[in-house]
């Protein structure tokens, strides 16, 4: 049986240069990858819409007839040299390894699927970030806190039945593309990559992760699983302040919604449920604007687990005392 072969594929932003990081992380893993007969080659498109330029990887997958996987690789995303080969060892037909979102809320981007839900007359995919199942595996690697921790393997138990993934440094076989339709990924709601894996399921597919190939998500400041496991704990020390009698007392009697209910909202993630609201009405006014904030619910969670982080706390002990 031949060995499989994987094009490596890259959308590069139109105009956009990659980093050191980057370049020295993709040179690594293709090195690898060669090394051990798995290689088929690394194809690249070039465009300012993500979806369009993931659709042009599948395109160009598809015409080489050795190819068995297409790696999907982001340009903000590192990885260890033998990532993909420990993907490849799993035999999936979809499988992603784990990064985590950039900016303030640092969720992994793998998802549990949630069924479908109307959103504004249409009946869309819904899909949570897993939090716990990832907190509870990573938390057992003894990660060291003060480092960014990306671009490793951490064992051998990390394989997980997931709904979704970003398409970050996602390994897919190429007869998922041969049966899914065109086009493989469209930016409708909750993004391109989720697009791409609610077909997938519907095409009878499965979509798996190892939480154990870590992966880096680059920016400014990149992000890690260290620093997925601090928020988490800052979280889950917010969450505790939030479900205390008062503050879900009174939004209770505000909101007019039953104890469980408040307690439940104020324990998912109201961040991304008001961006949620914020891309379903889509103030354009600033009158538009106001109105939004005065009467979309989610916004009030938000506003309560924000009160209740450590940043907060940090900013209030450094503010000066009146009266």
């Amino acid at each position: 049986m031949e060995s499989p072969k994987v094009y490596i594929g890259i959308v590069r932003p139109s105009g956009g240069s990659y980093t050191n990081e980057f370049v020295d992380s993709r040179d690594y893993l293709q090195a690898n990858l060669m090394r051990d007969g798995l290689l088929g080659g690394m194809i690249q498109a070039s465009s300012t819409l993500i979806d369009a330029g993931r659709n042009l990887l599948v395109e160009q997958v598809l015409a080489k007839p050795r190819a068995t996987h297409l790696l999907f690789l982001d340009s903000d995303i590192v990885c260890a040299g033998n990532a993909c080969r420990k993907l490849l060892t799993h035999n999936k037909d979809i499988i992603s390894g784990l990064y985590f979102q950039r900016g303030t809320m640092q969720f992994p981007l793998i998802y549990s699927y949630q069924g479908r839900h109307r959103v504004s007359g249409k009946m869309c995919p819904a899909f949570t970030p897993i939090l716990d199942p990832v907190y509870r595996h990573l938390s057992k690697k003894r990660l060291p806190v003060t480092e960014i921790t990306y671009a490793t393997l951490e064992g051998n138990d990390g394989l997980m039945k997931i709904g979704g993934a970003g398409a970050g440094f996602l390994l897919v076989k190429r007869e998922v593309f041969e049966k899914i339709p065109y086009p493989w990924f469209s930016f409708e709601r909750g993004g391109e990559d989720l697009y791409f894996c609610d077909k997938a399921r519907k095409n009878g597919f499965e979509i798996w992760a190892d939480m154990s190939v870590l992966l880096g998500h680059l920016r400014l400041d990149p992000v890690g699983a260290s620093q997925f496991l601090t928020q988490y704990q800052n979280t889950t020390e917010a969450n505790e302040f939030l479900g205390e009698e008062p503050i879900a007392r009174d939004l209770t009697k505000f909101l007019h919604k039953t104890p469980a209910y408040i307690k439940r909202k104020m324990r998912d993630n109201p961040v991304l449920e008001t961006a949620e609201r914020w891309r379903e009405k889509s103030p354009q006014t600033l009158d538009e604007i106001r109105q939004f904030y005065c009467v979309t619910p989610e916004y009030l969670f938000e506003l309560a687990q924000w009160n209740a982080s450590n940043p907060f706390k940090q900013i209030i002990n450094y503010l000066p005392k009146v009266g």
